[in-house]
């Protein structure tokens, strides 16, 4: 009875892509900048789409966070959404928008209902994954 071992073999390639994973998990960790910040938020959101192409999220989903990294405006909604979220006094403005200061942003920023209809589920999500990923501190 000498039946022959029979060891697959784990691509070496994926190895690369979990140390990859590791080191990215530990740089979100140590973003030390507010996430109710321009800084921390970008720095975040870089890190989560980093994430998300080398774990193979849902690439729709990680198309909805680029603007963010890119668009100053869109960058300003979601951290007023932000902060929204978070309880942070706002003020309603006529035509049931809201208006949210925002760290580095003069005038307050306005949000539309469709704004925070469109940038709720996403901020809501960013900050379950990033709690997870961060650890509830």
């Amino acid at each position: 009875m000498n039946e022959m071992l029979l060891i697959r073999r784990w691509p070496l390639e994926s190895w690369s892509r979990l140390r990859e994973v590791l080191q990215v998990i530990a740089d979100l960790q140590d973003v030390d900048a507010p996430l109710t910040s321009p800084a921390g938020l970008r720095r975040s959101v870089e890190l989560v789409l980093r994430l998300g192409e080398l774990l193979g999220l849902d690439a729709a989903w990680l198309d909805r966070l680029r603007p963010i990294m890119t668009d100053e405006g869109v960058l300003n909604i979601v951290l007023a959404v932000w902060q929204f979220v978070l309880g942070a006094r706002h003020e309603s403005d006529v035509g049931d928008a809201i208006r949210c200061r925002v760290a580095g942003v003069e005038a307050p920023v306005v949000v539309t209902q469709q704004s925070l209809a469109d940038w709720l589920p996403i901020v809501v999500q960013l900050i379950s994954l990033l709690r997870i990923v961060r650890g509830a501190r």
